[in-house]
């Protein structure tokens, strides 16, 4: 019974973010979607423009790249519709991504609202229609791998090879969509992992990793050593070189409203001194709590800024602000039970979400006109 709960869970969840996503995918758009079916293009037919730093080169969008060349060949539709062969792409594994993370979110606490809510925050996301092709796919990939590091966590016990094999592998995948917060998000989770698993099991992981990588990236097939150089220079153009483009402070806040909310709770959780239970240990807190401190200082200490950059750990402490709101219902709505509390909580999440969406919306075809 539980596994066919589980099934169902994905199914549901994957349906619901595709047609959600393909949608917003064709009202929208997905910025710099030419560009990045052009550099599919130009790495299958050897053209040299495929090595523009300032374009796609060096992100370096490896499963971008794969999945459009092979989609094109499915499905024959062309390059140059980038509409529909990318937008469809991005739709399929984002959708298979999200459905993957609630169903790890039901295995990590049982509740029946919190992969809903998880569900809906991924899917409805106003951030996502910012967000060029690599960040779409790393958001979802990151806030993933989050979970899946808090269920090793809290799970010691069940940790052997297949469970780090498929950390390993969605690692590996995330670095090679976007390396600079991949390798971040990677080191950081590995520094939690450390306190519960074999240095033995590490050393695997980080094998894995690299192997998974080197998969997922096409250029470290046939020109490793250089490509690692130029993942270090895109780095580097992008922090220092780059012209400048920083946001404004009311741009920074109105993107991360929901985030700073949800540390706002988690903190007041912290300093109750144990009379009101964390769900998630505390070493966990700690850990998001400097991840965003420290990516808040790079990404506004940079010469470029852009929303779609905050959006990774943005969306973490979003997935998680249920959870830290929960502990204090009993002390509100005390005419109502627990269940009915948690209920009204993510309804106002999603009436919030959709709201969101929805002025988007409004401005995006105002601008249209």
């Amino acid at each position: 019974m539980f596994k066919k709960h589980i099934f169902w869970i994905f199914i549901f969840s994957f349906i619901f973010s595709f047609i959600l996503l393909g949608l917003r995918g064709k009202v929208f758009y997905i910025p710099d979607g030419d560009m990045w079916s052009k550099q599919a293009l130009y790495f299958e037919t050897g053209d040299s423009r495929q090595f523009n730093f300032d374009r796609g080169y060096g992100h370096p969008g490896g499963p971008i790249i794969e999945g459009v060349i092979l989609l094109h060949k499915i499905t024959k539709i062309p390059y140059n519709n980038p509409d529909n062969l990318l937008t469809l792409f991005v739709t399929i594994l984002n959708s298979f991504i999200i459905a993957g993370t609630c169903v790890l979110a039901y295995l990590l606490k049982k509740n029946k609202y919190w992969w809903f809510a998880i569900l809906s925050t991924l899917s409805l996301s106003v951030l996502y229609d910012v967000a060029t092709p690599p960040t779409t796919i790393a958001t979802p990939l990151v806030v993933f791998l989050c979970l899946l590091t808090l269920y090793y966590y809290e799970n010691k016990e069940k940790i052997k090879i297949p469970q780090v094999s498929l950390w390993a592998f969605f690692a590996g995948l995330l670095i090679a969509t976007r390396v600079d917060i991949g390798i971040f998000c990677v080191l950081a989770f590995l520094f939690l992992l450390k306190s519960v698993i074999s240095w033995r099991k590490i050393s695997f992981i980080i094998f894995g990793a690299c192997i998974s990588f080197v998969i997922f990236d096409p250029y470290m097939w046939y020109m490793p050593i250089k490509h690692i150089k130029d993942l270090i220079f895109k780095i580097t153009f992008h922090y220092a070189e780059i012209t400048t483009q920083h946001m404004s402070l009311w741009a920074i806040l109105s993107i991360s409203i929901f985030a700073f909310i949800s540390i706002g709770f988690l903190l007041m959780i912290l300093f109750s001194k144990g009379k009101i239970k964390s769900p998630i240990p505390l070493n966990f807190s700690f850990m998001l709590l400097v991840m965003t401190v420290v990516l808040y200082i790079i990404f506004l200490t940079a010469r470029i800024q852009a929303p779609r950059y905050f959006q990774p750990i943005i969306s973490i402490w979003e997935v998680f602000l249920p959870l830290f709101i929960f502990p204090f219902l009993p002390k509100i709505f005390v005419f109502y039970n627990e269940e009915k509390k948690q209920k009204l909580v993510i309804f106002f999440l999603i009436i919030f979400q959709f709201v969101a969406l929805s002025l988007l919306y409004i401005f995006f075809k105002k601008f249209q006109n």
